[in-house]
């Protein structure tokens, strides 16, 4: 008898949709709640490389299948964590963190779930994130000995403030849906069915404005975080006169009037 072939689903996937405007990353390990092995890292990085050559891309939809967005690391599988706090050419071609920062358009987490420790980095590491009314948001770091290096000590307490951020990392407590959203960690609590037709929408809402001004207003914002207020401004105002010299005072006004 022949044996049909199985074969083996990705534990990344990558669909289009909107006719290619949009994209949606799923880490699909559901039955380990999407914890990431050195495949998963490896796989999602890469997603994102190929992404950043695609001329038709607009805007990125991140989440995670079955009942987590992702759960951590694999502890029984775990990638090799002295490479992924490395800062060499080859080990951040391998850095899905480093990776989704450099995505040159908007990226939407949609968090469904389990976001937890190292999941909760590849989510910080969006735009800004949709969660569903399920979501549970943890730091489990100290709980396992474990030292952050995909920016989770540096990016929480930007986003939600001093207090709750070391409150959430030193007490490995858990955060649900409601209580992120008032402390600005998720912008919107959608009903878990309706969590990916919201994002979708916000992404095609994207990908109906200016390409080229969507990707330059995001470089800058990034860029700017980086910097003092002043430096940032100075940022901002150089990156103005830079896209007014490329354009003709009519050729603003006829672009100003297409979008009214």
């Amino acid at each position: 008898a022949i044996c049909p072939m199985v074969t083996a689903e990705p534990v990344v996937k990558v669909e289009r949709r909107s006719e290619g405007a949009v994209a949606v990353i799923t880490l699909n390990r559901p039955e380990h709640l999407n914890a990431f092995n050195e495949q998963l890292c490896v796989e999602l990085s890469r997603a994102f490389e190929a992404l950043r050559q695609d001329t038709k891309l607009r805007a990125v939809i991140l989440t995670g299948a079955g009942k987590a967005f992702c759960a951590g690391a694999d502890l029984g599988s775990p990638p090799n964590a002295l490479m992924q706090a490395t800062d060499s050419e080859a080990a951040l071609k391998d850095n899905p963190v480093y990776q989704i920062s450099l995505c040159p358009v908007p990226v939407i987490g949609a968090v469904n779930g389990y976001c937890i420790t190292g999941g909760l980095e590849i989510a910080l590491s969006c735009d800004w994130l949709l969660a569903s009314e399920k979501a549970v948001f943890m730091d489990t770091h100290v709980k396992f000995g474990l030292a952050p290096c995909w920016g989770l000590s540096q990016r929480l307490s930007r986003l939600v403030g001093y207090g709750r951020a070391q409150m959430m990392s030193y007490t490995a407590a858990r955060v649900g849906a409601a209580q992120a959203k008032e402390w600005g960690l998720v912008t919107e609590v959608v009903e878990g069915g309706q969590l990916l037709a919201r994002a979708e929408e916000l992404a095609q809402m994207v990908a109906g404005n200016d390409a080229e001004m969507v990707k330059g207003y995001k470089a800058v914002v990034r860029e700017g975080l980086k910097l003092p207020l002043g430096q940032g401004l100075a940022l901002e105002r150089v990156r103005g006169r830079e896209h007014y010299r490329q354009m003709s005072l009519g050729a603003v006004s006829d672009s100003w009037r297409a979008k009214l």
